[in-house]
């Protein structure tokens, strides 16, 4: 997703920050390149606490998720490969994705997607990331290493259907 940013109460809020980036890392052995873009719940929620914004949900400015989205570039140059993410299904999604929590609390939600005919490349989209004691609780399980969790995705292969079969 291309972001810009939003005119809120006369005010220009910049969202270049989330532009989509391609992050080289390396998984065992291999140069990967992680394409990342980031979703609208960000920078956004559904409590009718700000300005409505132009999308299909409903989904309203927050500037409190705003400003730590300045945050998250960093956070997955920095330091996302080597934190530890726990998989879930999500069932309104109908699909596997992740959080992991990153200091004071803060969560991150993704999910990783592998393009079609690619053996160097995954898709990383960050869904949503705020403060969890402000907005909520994250899914239970077990967590595994990011590093790990992508070279499985890389590999074609499930994180949850896997530990199914482990059991």
């Amino acid at each position: 997703m291309t972001w810009t940013g939003f005119n809120i109460d006369g005010t220009f809020k910049d969202l270049s920050h989330l532009q989509s980036k391609t992050i080289q890392t390396d998984i065992g052995g291999q140069a990967v390149f992680l394409n990342v873009s980031y979703g609208n719940h960000c920078f956004s929620d559904e409590k009718e606490n700000g300005k409505k914004l132009p999308f299909r949900e409903a989904r309203y400015w927050c500037e409190e998720r705003y400003q730590r989205s300045h945050e998250l570039p960093e956070m997955l140059k920095d330091r996302f490969v080597e934190s530890f993410a726990t998989p879930y299904y999500n069932h309104r999604k109908n699909g596997e994705q992740y959080h992991y929590m990153e200091i004071h609390n803060y969560v991150i939600f993704f999910e990783i997607t592998k393009p079609s005919n690619t053996t160097d490349r995954l898709n990383i989209k960050i869904i949503s990331a705020y403060e969890k004691d402000r907005w909520g609780e994250v899914p239970p399980g077990k967590k595994y290493k990011v590093r790990w969790i992508l070279s499985e995705r890389l590999a074609g292969r499930s994180i949850l259907k896997r530990s199914k079969r482990r059991r």
